[in-house]
């Protein structure tokens, strides 16, 4: 109760939040088969688009549901997260105390996963519901697995379950194969929420050695190593994690979202990615300047990389020094290094050198290393008990202090951007969306400086080329705003936002054949709104192009029978 309340206080203030402009339009206030709600054809989108560079269906679906239930209230979807990130700190309390029996460092852990500041992003973000509902169904996975464990050595004669060597072979027992094909069918609802937990069969492995304690090192003495009779339980794990990376490859490089060799050469994301590891532990400990987005570096120093390669080392040759009397140094630094694999940029997508929501499954194991070495600590030294419970109690409550702060900076898009503009340097994309709030504000002055910024740090930027064209045509600079609208689409060939305002903007000048064609290439690409058919239905009209007209306002009516535009 305890945890479930202080995770509701520092986090209830995202329920006044509104959306912001960097990925919410995308998933859910521009999106029309989220807003259509839960319906046959949306559920087919679901399941087969790739909109947003990702294929993660149970996210499209638990968009769909919120925006049923709230509609376009920002604060209903906010709070939607906060549950999953209140019910995934629980399920990490419950999970520890089940796995070890120890409460309180269980406890410790929880609490620390539920507060921390750089766990902000990814319950304030309403585009982040991907991981908080990915993480959710990946503990209940390890939950059942564990259960799958537990019930496994309940079935197995007296003899074999005293025995240090596990055999895993042959055919498995009802109950016990219950809970495997749940954590199995739990495992893909992960995946299918993010992929970000193509991990877990490492992680399964993980717990086999602490502390399910289903093998031990060194293996080496035994004449057939246990590891080997326990991997082919793993063997479907690993298929689901295989097919969901290879559908997330190629939906990321036939989107676009993956950048170029030349743009990252392989020893800059190595490079970027080492760094990152020691970047995010300092964060850790010092959660300061944390932003919505980090350009990704043109170079890495090299006091930097060697410093980084220091660091890893030593905790590396420290953990694994200590494996058997301290296992949990081990277990919790290989579940941060494994975890952390799939979003080090080493197959390079978007522009960010890092993301703090990166770090929302991998810092458990961080969380477990510290909490169980104080605890061995104080089991040594009684006396420092009270002394040691009163760190904890101060440690929680500068997380908790800090998060409240940090939580702040996401109440709007102007107020987020314009903090993430001032602990970064060469922010290209923060530089973009307050130049959008900017121009729906019509400081059309103000934000063309911003845009200006943007393509400045990073010329090869759509977004930036599109919204500077629409703010140029709205002052009336018709020629400059033609041609970076040009430089948009050839940036991102299937850019649909371009061919809309492209559309727009012929529509302007009383250009209907080209305003109709640009609007109709927008919606073939993905703007299916049902304004989106009411104005091509207004340009087809003027275009003489009757039945046709009539035909995209039928779509449009169809699709929202309220809209004014669309009757």
């Amino acid at each position: 109760m305890l945890l479930a309340l202080a995770t509701l206080a520092v986090f209830f203030p995202v329920v006044h939040f509104q959306f912001i402009n960097y990925d919410d339009q995308e998933y859910v206030y521009e999106n029309a088969f989220v807003q259509s709600g839960l319906n046959w054809p949306a559920l087919q989108w679901a399941f087969t688009t790739s909109h947003a560079s990702n294929w993660h269906p149970l996210t499209w679906i638990s968009h769909m549901l919120d925006w049923q239930i709230y509609g376009s209230r920002a604060g209903g979807h906010h709070a939607t997260n906060q549950l999953f990130h209140g019910l995934n700190s629980l399920l990490l309390f419950g999970l520890c105390r089940r796995l070890t029996g120890a409460v309180w460092r269980s406890a410790l852990v929880a609490a620390l996963f539920a507060l921390h500041p750089l766990h902000v992003e990814s319950v304030a973000w309403v585009a982040e519901r991907k991981d908080v509902l990915s993480t959710f169904f990946g503990l209940l996975s390890i939950g059942a697995y564990a259960r799958y464990v537990e019930k496994f050595k309940a079935q197995r004669p007296k003899s074999e379950v005293q025995s240090p060597k596990l055999v895993v072979s042959g055919p498995f027992h009802l109950l016990s194969s219950i809970f495997y094909l749940l954590s199995l069918a739990l495992f893909a609802c992960s995946l299918m929420s993010k992929p970000m937990l193509v991990t877990l069969p490492f992680l399964l492995l993980l717990l086999d050695f602490w502390p399910l304690r289903r093998f031990s090192f060194p293996m080496l003495h035994h004449s057939a190593t246990p590891t080997r009779r326990l991997l082919p339980e793993k063997l479907p794990f690993v298929a689901l994690a295989a097919a969901s990376s290879l559908v997330t490859f190629l939906v990321q490089r036939n989107s676009g979202a993956m950048r170029s060799l030349a743009d990252v050469p392989l020893n800059l994301r190595l490079s970027n990615g080492l760094v990152s590891y020691v970047v995010y532990l300092r964060k850790m400990v010092w959660p300061t300047d944390l932003a919505v987005f980090y350009p990704h570096p043109a170079s890495i120093p090299d006091w930097q990389l060697a410093g980084a390669v220091v660091l890893i080392t030593a905790i590396s040759w420290l953990a694994f020094s200590q494996i058997r009397r301290r296992p949990w140094l081990a277990f919790g630094w290989c579940w941060y290094l494994g975890t952390l694999v799939p979003v080090l940029g080493l197959v390079h997508v978007g522009e960010m050198a890092a993301a703090d929501h990166y770090t929302y499954v991998p810092l458990i194991g961080v969380f477990i290393m510290v909490v169980w070495s104080g605890s061995e600590l104080l089991d040594h030294w009684p006396a420092g008990r009270p002394l040691g419970l009163a760190l904890a109690i101060l440690l929680l409550a500068a997380c908790a202090g800090w998060s409240v702060r940090q939580v702040r900076f996401w109440a709007d898009s102007k107020t987020l951007f314009e903090h993430a503009l001032k602990v970064t340097q060469g922010n290209f994309v923060a530089h973009n969306c307050l130049g959008a709030v900017l121009f729906e504000e019509n400081k059309f002055a103000e934000a063309e400086v911003h845009f200006r910024e943007a393509l400045a740090s990073y010329p090869r930027f759509p977004e930036a080329e599109n919204y500077l064209a629409n703010t140029l045509a709205s002052q009336n600079r018709f020629e400059e705003a033609f041609a970076h609208y040009k430089q948009a689409l050839l940036l991102r060939p299937n850019y649909a936002s371009a061919y809309k305002n492209l559309g727009l903007f012929y529509g302007k000048q009383n250009r209907w054949p080209e305003a109709s064609a640009n609007l109709a290439r927008a919606i073939e690409l993905g703007w299916k709104s049902g304004l989106a058919y009411a104005t091509l239905s207004q340009t087809l009209a003027r275009e003489g192009k009757t039945a046709e007209a009539i035909a995209a306002a039928e779509t449009a009516v169809r699709q929202e029978p309220t809209l004014a535009e669309g009757h």
